[in-house]
């Protein structure tokens, strides 16, 4: 992001703040560790990660779509929620308005699928 030019569209009405602001605010940005939020993530923020990875919708994911591109996003958000053991799969189960044995078939689909694994870990998106 070019600051120079930024402040000098908004310097006379300080639309958006002070150099000094600006500077400081993306330097924050520049410093923000995505890993370490992920310690602290919830099961619907998991959801929220994979919707916006796999460009879906939660609705997609309960929904009873066959498409490969959502049952690759339900397959990864199992995975994970079995990997993590932080939120029990029955959980995710609820939240996806499926039965727990489908929970369990998707989360070993997608251990069973090179190309799930690589964006899984790609992605970092096991919490810690």
């Amino acid at each position: 992001m070019d600051l120079d030019c930024i402040f000098c569209a908004f310097f006379r009405k300080g639309a958006i703040g002070k150099r000094d602001f600006l500077e400081d605010s993306n330097e924050n940005s520049k410093n923000t560790n995505y890993d370490s939020c992920k310690s602290n993530w919830s099961l619907n923020d998991a959801v929220l990660h994979i919707c916006d990875h796999f460009q879906v919708t939660k609705k997609d994911l309960t929904s009873q779509s066959k498409s490969k591109h959502i049952v690759d996003a339900r397959s990864v958000l199992a995975f994970i929620t079995r990997q993590a053991k932080k939120w029990p799969l029955e959980d995710l189960a609820v939240l996806l308005n499926k039965n727990s044995g489908t929970i369990s078939r998707l989360a070993t689909r997608a251990e069973q699928q090179p190309e799930l694994l690589a964006i899984i870990d790609r992605n970092n998106f096991i919490p810690k």
